[in-house]
C-alpha cells in the first residue's frame, strides 16, 4: 500500500486538516482550486465519507471545480461517479445548476475561455453518459456545439467528438429524428478529416455509428462500421478501448447471424475485463455482461442468458445509487430473457417483477409516451398475455386482461411506426406480437393479417432466410394449424421454418420442437399416419440431440489483439463451412420429405 493511502499518513492528515477548515467556513474556494486535481478530489472524498453532501453539492455546481476533478483517472474517476450520484440523491438539481453556470459562461463574449469550456462540455457530457443521464448529457452537448461553431473549422476533432457523443446519447435515448440529423453531420465531417483524425477519435466514431445502425436494425451497416474499428484493434490500444471494440463488433456479428464470431469476441472482451482495475471497471464490466446475455439469448442459450443478465443487474445495482435508464434497461432485458426461459413452465412471476421494476424507473425519468417506456411495456404485455391464458380466469376476466395487452401492443406499434418507419424490424415485431395476441383472443382473421404483415416486412429488410422470418413463419403456421384448420398451408410453413432454423442453428435448435409437434398435429388431422410417425421419430431424435447439448463454454484463453484479429478470420471460414454442413442437412430433410411423399401416394 502506498504511504499516501494509509489512514495515518502525513498526506491524509493534511487532507483532513484542509477539509475540516474548509467545512467550518465555506471559504478558500480559490485556494482549493489551485491544488492538483487528485488532491482536490481527495478532499471531496473526505466530505463524502463524512456526509458533507451540502458542501459537495456546492462544489459540483462550480464549473471550475468539476473541470479539475473530471481530469482524474482510474480509481479516483470511479469514486467521482459514485460520489456524484450521492450528491444527486441529496440535491436533485445539482446537474441543472451546473448546466446553468456552464451555459451562462458559454454565452459570454470571452473567446480565450471558449477552448476550456469546449473541453469541459465534452468532459461533462461523457461523464453524464456513463451515469445513464442521456438527456442531461445532450443539453451540455448542445451548448458545446454552439461554442465549436463559433470556432468554425478550427476545432474539427472536438467537433467530431461532440457529434459522436451526441449521436450515442440520442440513440440510447431513442431521439431518432435528432439522431438522423447528427449522423448526417458526423458523416460529413468524418469524410473531411478521417485521414488526419487521431485513432482514438476514429474508433469512437466507428463504434457509435455501428451502435446507431444496430439500434435501427440496419445490420449490414452496423457490421461494416464495427469492422472499421476492429481493423484498428492491433494498434496498441488501451484495454478499455479494445473491450469497446470487441463488444460492439460482437453485437454487430449477431445482427449478421455470425454466431461463432460473436461468441468468440464477447468472450475475449470478458477476458480483458479481468485485467481492469476492479472498481473502475464496474460500469464497463456490466456493459459487457449485458452484451454477453444478448449473445446467449440470440444463440439459443436462454437459461445461460438469464444468468448473465442477473450478473449484470447485480453489478449495476451495486454501482448505480440512482435510478437511471441503464438500470431500467437491465431489468427489461432480464424480464424478457426470463419470459423466454420460462415459456414452457408458465412461471412468469419473476419476469413480471423485473418488467414492473423497469417500468417504475422509466416512468420516473421519461414521459409516458416515450419509446423506451413502450418497449418495456411491450415486454410486460407479452408476460401478461401468457399469465392470462395460463390461469383459470373466467372468460370475461381473461378478455379484460387481453384487451389491456392489445392496447399496449397497439400503442407500441404506433410509436415504432413514427420512430422507425413501417419497413423496419422493430415495427414488424410489433405486428407479430399483435398477431399472436389476436390468436389468443380468437380473432383469427386479424391474427393472420398481422402475421403476414410481419413476415413481409422482415423479408423485405432482412431477406427470406433470416431467423426473424422463421420465427414469424412458425407463428403463422401455428395459427393455421391449431385454429384456422388450414393444414396444407401450415405444413408448408412448418417446412420453411425448419429449414431456416436448421441453416442458422443446426438440428438441435430449441425452436424446432414447435415445428415437429406442429407437423405431428397436422398429419393427425389429415389422417396421414405414415407422416405422423415420421415426424414423431424426428421429434424423438431432436429430443435426444437437445439432451446431449454441451453447456456453453464461457472460458476462453486470453489472446493478444493480433491473435484475436487472426482468429476472427479463421472463424469467418469456419462459419461458412458450418453453414454448408447445415445446408446438407436441409437438403437431406427435403429429400426425406420427397421420399415420404412418394411412399404415401
Amino acid at each position: 500500500m502506498s504511504p499516501h493511502c494509509r489512514p495515518g499518513s502525513l498526506y491524509n492528515q493534511a487532507i483532513r486538516a484542509v477539509a475540516k477548515e474548509y467545512a467550518l467556513e465555506y471559504r478558500c474556494r480559490r485556494e482549493l482550486l489551485i491544488l492538483p486535481n487528485h488532491v482536490l478530489l481527495d478532499i471531496y472524498k473526505y466530505y463524502y465519507h463524512n456526509s458533507h453532501l451540502c458542501l459537495l453539492s456546492k462544489e459540483f455546481s462550480c464549473i471550475h471545480a468539476i473541470d479539475k476533478v473530471l481530469q482524474t483517472k482510474g480509481e479516483r474517476k470511479s469514486f467521482l461517479l459514485l460520489c456524484y450520484q450521492e450528491v444527486l440523491i441529496h440535491d436533485i438539481k445539482v446537474t441543472e445548476t451546473l448546466y446553468k453556470t456552464f451555459s451562462e459562461s458559454a454565452f459570454l463574449d470571452n473567446e480565450p475561455a471558449d477552448i476550456d469550456l469546449i473541453r469541459l462540455g465534452l468532459g461533462i457530457s461523457g461523464f453524464l453518459k456513463e451515469l445513464g443521464l442521456f438527456a442531461s448529457s445532450l443539453k451540455f452537448l448542445e451548448v458545446t456545439e454552439h461554442l465549436l461553431k463559433k470556432k468554425k473549422a478550427k476545432l474539427s476533432v472536438p467537433m467530431l467528438e461532440c457529434y459522436y457523443l451526441r449521436l450515442y446519447s440520442e440513440s440510447q435515448y431513442c431521439e431518432f429524428t435528432s439522431a438522423a440529423k447528427t449522423c448526417k453531420k458526423l458523416l460529413k465531417l468524418l469524410e473531411t478529416i478521417e485521414m488526419t483524425c487521431p485513432i482514438s477519435s476514429l474508433i469512437s466514431t466507428f463504434l457509435v455509428l455501428s451502435n446507431y445502425c444496430y439500434i435501427l436494425s440496419y445490420f449490414d451497416e452496423s457490421y461494416n462500421w464495427a469492422l472499421k474499428a476492429f481493423e484498428l484493434l492491433p494498434l496498441g490500444l488501451t484495454n478499455r478501448t479494445s473491450i469497446e471494440i470487441l463488444r460492439q463488433t460482437s453485437k454487430a456479428c449477431i445482427g449478421k447471424r455470425k454466431y461463432l464470431q460473436a461468441g468468440f469476441l464477447i468472450r475475449q472482451a470478458i477476458n480483458l475485463c479481468e485485467l481492469l482495475e476492479t472498481s473502475y471497471a464496474c460500469p464497463l464490466v456490466s456493459d459487457v455482461l449485458m452484451d454477453y446475455g444478448h449473445f446467449l439469448l440470440n444463440s439459443d442459450y436462454v437459461k445461460e442468458s438469464v444468468a448473465a443478465y442477473e450478473k449484470a443487474l447485480a453489478r449495476r445495482r451495486s454501482y448505480f445509487r440512482i435510478d437511471n435508464i441503464l438500470l431500467a434497461l437491465t431489468h427489461e432485458d432480464l424480464a424478457y430473457s426470463l419470459y423466454v426461459s420460462e415459456y414452457n413452465s408458465g412461471d412468469f412471476a419473476l419476469a413480471k417483477t423485473h418488467a414492473d421494476n423497469s417500468i417504475q424507473i422509466m416512468k420516473k425519468l421519461l414521459p409516458i409516451n416515450h419509446l423506451l417506456v413502450a418497449s418495456v411495456q411491450r415486454v410486460k404485455a407479452l408476460i401478461l398475455e401468457e399469465i392470462a391464458l395460463n390461469m383459470n380466469y373466467s372468460e370475461i376476466k381473461t378478455d379484460h386482461s387481453l384487451n389491456i395487452v392489445e392496447e399496449i401492443h397497439s400503442t407500441a406499434l404506433k410509436l415504432s411506426q413514427s420512430s422507425f418507419g413501417e419497413k423496419n424490424l422493430q415495427t414488424a415485431k410489433h405486428y407479430g406480437n399483435l398477431g399472436r395476441l389476436y390468436q389468443s383472443m380468437k380473432r383469427y382473421d386479424e391474427a393472420e393479417k398481422m402475421h403476414l404483415k410481419s413476415i413481409q416486412i422482415k423479408e423485405d429488410v432482412l431477406g427470406p432466410d433470416d431467423y426473424e422470418v422463421g420465427l414469424s413463419v412458425g407463428h403463422l403456421a401455428s395459427l393455421y394449424n391449431y385454429h384456422m384448420k388450414k393444414y396444407t398451408e401450415a405444413e408448408q410453413l412448418y417446412f420453411r421454418s425448419i429449414e431456416i432454423n436448421m441453416k442458422l442453428f443446426g438440428p438441435a435448435y430449441s425452436g424446432l420442437e414447435y415445428d415437429y409437434r406442429g407437423l405431428i398435429n397436422v398429419y393427425c388431422k389429415l389422417s396421414e399416419p405414415s407422416k405422423c410417425l415420421f415426424y414423431s421419430l424426428k421429434y424423438q431424435d431432436w429430443k435426444t440431440l437437445r439432451d446431449n447439448i454441451k453447456p456453453v463454454d464461457d472460458k476462453e484463453p486470453l489472446l493478444t489483439t493480433q491473435e484475436i484479429v487472426a482468429k476472427f478470420s479463421v472463424f469467418e471460414q469456419e462459419q461458412q463451412e458450418l453453414y454448408e454442413e447445415r445446408m446438407l442437412l436441409v437438403e437431406e430433410f427435403r429429400q426425406q420429405r420427397e421420399d415420404l411423399k412418394a411412399k404415401c401416394i
